[in-house]
């Protein structure tokens, strides 16, 4: 994504598709970064959404030209049982079962199933909308870029805390 973000900021929205592309290839979640492409007043986004797509195309040839079917199957089950993570997840999912559920993760401050889900309800439109914010302005592309990603990591369902270290360039 850094590298998408420093090719972007040389003129290169092709290059700055690859390596959003690039990224998705090496973890499934930054596939969700590609929404900066949509940002107002971007100059040649097509090239950049064509460069992502094709980047995108590449994985399966590559999954099965050095692991098959098997491989396949072990990448969609990898990728489908991280959701069931038994740890703090840095998220607004995590943070709200951590408040007001018992996790054995840490003392709720009240348990109540309800609250919980009244949270991710509210919390969840407000990221979404941060998100939206940030793709409105036509404004720089590296500071929406950085602004989508720590909203991505506030939404993804199993967020470490190393995440964290998207939000260090705003």
């Amino acid at each position: 994504i850094l590298i998408s973000v420093w090719v972007q900021s040389r003129g290169k929205p092709a290059v700055r598709g690859i390596f959003l592309g690039i990224a998705a290839l090496l973890k499934v979640w930054p596939i969700f970064n590609a929404v900066v492409l949509l940002q107002r007043g971007l100059v040649d986004r097509t090239r950049a959404i064509v460069a992502v797509v094709c980047t995108l195309l590449t994985a399966p040839i590559i999954l099965f030209a050095f692991g098959g079917m098997s491989a396949a199957r072990a990448f969609v089950s990898n990728t489908s049982s991280q959701r069931s993570y038994h740890l703090v997840s840095h998220s607004l999912w995590g943070t709200a079962s951590l408040l007001f559920s018992k996790t054995g993760l840490a003392r709720p401050l009240y348990v109540s199933n309800g609250v919980r889900i009244g949270l991710i309800c509210i919390l969840l439109p407000w990221v979404i909308g941060l998100m939206l914010l940030a793709l409105r302005p036509p404004g720089d592309g590296t500071l929406c870029t950085w602004n989508i990603a720590g909203c991505l990591v506030l939404v993804i369902p199993v967020s470490h805390l190393a995440y964290s270290v998207f939000l260090l360039p705003i």
